[in-house]
């Protein structure tokens, strides 16, 4: 399908107004995906009637802290890689000027933006190779994909690109670490889909997919090395395809519609996900298990935009940040199976963020308000709780106050074994006997899941009948903090 509409008409961005450029990236780093949509002139938002700028929060919201201007006034989304070799975040975006700018978290503090030698009018794209080297990929203003190398603190260009690699869209990359490369996608100005690889300093001759766009595609590895790749047909419907060893499969439909990027995440267990926001405005989540997809599931977000998603190893959970109707920011967590009720951060956008996972359950998010600044904030996440090791000793193994005393055999109470078998199964995503309309753990949110209130009690919750456990008295302060960790962090059975 070639791509015959100028970059910000074309199908899946929002319309911009007259003096706008619209851009949409997908990152993958690892198991990690950043979602990326640009557009230039933010600061005509607070005038032009679409949405007033509004200023961060001067706390911390949900979990993230405050949100940290970065660098100076942008015109595009920002593109955000957290670099584990050198232990630092890296943050490219464009300014007002069009000019590549760079700033690097070290040391707990933002460095200054210094501009890398590039133009673009497309949300760049950053990534490290497998020596933790600074890669800058961008679509300079001919059309042009040029690539810039970040090596003994400076910007030069980088390896040749292959040549006559031109698009109309920002390019999407991924650090492939099994295979020791770096793997590039792009869209031909024909709208073809194209691969390379930047393997051993070198990139690889282009090679066409089967696969037309005029999106940019979501690209996301496994750990074994295999690529997985989504991107947008001209019915709607986001197509899927798979490079393994030298080849890629045939694109196969999923059961996913859009009119905006998609964005692609595979989990610690190597599923493959998908998130998108549907033609009705809902961001919607799909799984390909045995090779096939399921139906989507909505992940509580409603947005315009495409959402940004990673898989948190060391939260063991799917974390995606998206705008709302509202334009403000919400944070939504899928973690065993479920996804928990979305959290606004309180910094107000009309296009998606950046994203990425950090060391243990950390995130770091970049997002450019609506007041032309590019922000950044962290979430660190709960300390990592274990259900086998730290909850199931307070449900079968904790003295007097042992809760399995009595939630034990054929015939429990409420109907509740809290046995080393059952617990799990008997608590998580299951409605309370004793007041229905609440699940006994609702995963990500302890303040409405029942078996919380129950061994916190009254009067902070409105428990039916007797706190827990009936004998022995009260939990202690740091099981209770346990429980409350671990149904935040998600519920995961670790």
């Amino acid at each position: 399908m070639p791509n015959e509409r100028p970059v910000n008409q074309s199908r899946g961005c929002r319309r911009g107004r007259p003096g706008r450029t619209l851009g949409v990236a997908v990152v993958t780093l690892g198991c990690v995906t950043t979602a990326i949509v640009g557009a230039a002139g933010m600061l005509l938002r607070a005038q032009d009637g679409a949405i007033a700028a509004t200023p961060p929060p001067t706390a911390a919201v949900g979990g993230w802290s405050t949100w940290t201007p970065v660098g100076g006034l942008a015109s595009l989304s920002p593109s955000l890689t957290f670099n584990p070799t050198q232990g630092t975040l890296e943050l490219v975006s464009v300014g007002q000027d069009k000019n590549v700018n760079h700033s690097r978290l070290v040391g707990g503090a933002w460095s200054a933006a210094v501009a890398i030698g590039r133009q673009t009018a497309l949300t760049p794209t950053i990534v490290t190779d497998e020596a933790g080297v600074p890669q800058c990929l961008a679509t300079d203003p001919g059309g042009v994909v040029v690539n810039s190398s970040f090596k003994g603190g400076a910007w030069s260009a980088g390896p040749a690109m292959p040549a006559q690699l031109t698009s109309n869209l920002p390019p999407v990359a991924v650090l492939n670490s099994a295979a020791k490369a770096i793997e590039l996608i792009t869209v031909g100005k024909d709208g073809g889909v194209l691969h390379s690889r930047l393997i051993g300093g070198a990139w690889s001759s282009a090679v066409p997919l089967n696969a037309n766009t005029s999106l940019p595609p979501a690209l996301a590895v496994s750990s074994a090395g295999g690529l997985e790749l989504a991107f947008v047909r001209s019915d709607k419907q986001v197509f899927h395809s798979r490079f393994s060893g030298s080849q890629w499969s045939d694109p196969a439909p999923t059961k996913v519609f859009t009119e905006v990027a998609p964005a692609l995440a595979v989990s610690a267990d190597g599923v493959v996900h998908l998130a998108a926001t549907a033609l009705d405005k809902t961001v919607v989540h799909s799984r390909f298990v045995n090779n096939a997809w399921t139906d989507p599931v909505s992940t509580k977000v409603q947005s315009t935009v495409s959402p940004a998603i990673v898989f948190s190893t060391g939260g063991s959970s799917l974390e995606l940040l998206a705008p709302g109707l509202d334009h403000a920011l919400r944070h939504s967590r899928f973690v065993s199976g479920a996804w928990a009720d979305p959290v606004s951060l309180g910094i107000t956008t009309d296009v998606p963020a950046a994203l990425t996972a950090g060391a243990g359950p950390a995130l770091d998010a970049a997002v450019l308000g609506t007041d032309g600044q590019i922000y950044a904030s962290h979430f660190q996440g709960a300390a990592t709780v274990s259900f086998q090791k730290d909850i199931l000793r307070i449900f079968t193994s904790n003295g007097a106050k042992t809760c399995a005393n009595c939630h034990r055999g054929t015939s429990p109470p409420q109907g509740l074994s809290l046995e080393a078998t059952k617990a799990y199964d008997n608590i998580v995503n299951v409605a309370s006997r004793e007041k229905s309309s609440l699940k006994r753990v609702q995963p990500g949110d302890a303040n409405n899941s029942y078996l919380y209130q129950k061994v916190v009690g009254k009067p902070t919750f409105p428990i039916s009948n007797s706190r827990m456990p009936l004998s022995g008295g009260a939990l202690t302060d740091a099981d209770i903090a346990l429980i409350r960790d671990w149904i935040n962090a998600g519920a995961p059975k670790n």
